[in-house]
């Protein structure tokens, strides 16, 4: 849920306030969890032309 160097604006976010904008793009189909077996990671992707 961190990302070291991110920038988030003028503003920064807690870290519950970042979870809570993941969550909600995960719910609204916005975005989506992708497994990269290969790499052996896992990414939250904004769905194209979905994110508001």
């Amino acid at each position: 849920m961190t990302r070291t160097g991110t920038d988030y604006g003028a503003q920064e976010k807690t870290i519950e306030q970042k979870i809570g904008d993941v969550e909600r793009h995960l719910e609204r189909g916005e975005a989506t969890i992708v497994f990269d077996v290969d790499a052996g990671t896992t990414n939250i992707v904004p769905m194209p032309g979905r994110l508001r």
